[in-house]
């Protein structure tokens, strides 16, 4: 029987590896803009609707691609492989 508490022989990544990465910093700080960017226009979107004469089907078709864009994104996130996750 052979002694498994040796450490392996490949470099394998941790937790500070990965958070110190530009791609991290780089990810975290485009996530954050394009969530603000888009609360903002879920704000102000429907105020420029109304004052433009739109009617609500205009309004609810911009909240429907809205949510349909997020939850296709965190479906294609999710169905990455996770080999791709932490590769430099």
């Amino acid at each position: 029987m052979e002694n498994t508490s040796q450490p392996s022989s490949e470099a394998e990544w941790t937790l500070a590896d990965f958070l110190s990465t530009y791609r991290y910093w780089a990810l975290f700080l485009a996530s954050l803009l394009v969530a603000v960017g888009g609360q903002g226009l879920t704000t102000v979107f429907p105020l420029i609707a109304r004052e433009t004469g739109s009617d609500y089907q205009t309004v609810a078709i911009f909240y429907l691609g809205s949510n349909a864009g997020w939850i296709t994104g965190a479906f294609l996130a999710s169905s990455l492989p996770a080999a791709t996750v932490g590769r430099r």
